[in-house]
């Protein structure tokens, strides 16, 4: 009778090698980690009295819209390259409003990381700038209307 132990055995081997060089890491497999990660960058659009491009809603919200004219705006977010990264035109009625401070109306973008951001918020009256570097997993950027 033969043994058929030996050519069992190759056989194994070659198993267990090819299965080690499959799952084992590799440079290919670490380049996930050099991908840019997501974070948080949120504008804060702030209007202070006497309101100019948002209004008082309710004493408690802002609203874009006044006497049935919706003022238009727009945020758009660039990257440290100048790159668009993110835009937004928010809602008609949001934020928050104090008779002291005016309306703050936060707009929040999940974009790629960068160093940091510049806001442009375009508005009826023209456009505001403001900046913000990265914090972390976070950014923040005030933009005075």
């Amino acid at each position: 009778m033969r043994s058929t132990t030996a050519p069992t055995a190759i056989l194994l081997a070659a198993a267990v090698f090819a299965a080690s060089s499959c799952s084992g890491s590799d440079s290919a497999g670490d380049a996930s980690s050099d991908e840019p990660k997501d974070v948080t960058v949120t504008v804060e659009l702030h209007d202070a009295p006497p309101l100019d491009a948002l209004f008082n809603l309710d004493n408690v919200r802002c609203t874009r819209t006044v006497l049935g004219q919706t003022v238009d705006l727009q945020v758009t977010l660039r990257d440290a390259d100048g790159t668009i990264v993110g835009t937004s035109k928010p809602p008609e009625n949001g934020g928050s409003f104090s008779k002291r401070e005016g309306c703050s109306w936060p707009v929040s973008f999940s974009v790629p990381e960068s160093e940091f951001y510049e806001a442009t918020v375009t508005t009826d009256s023209g456009d505001r700038k403001g900046t913000g570097q990265l914090d972390g997993t976070s950014a923040e950027i005030r933009v005075d209307l």
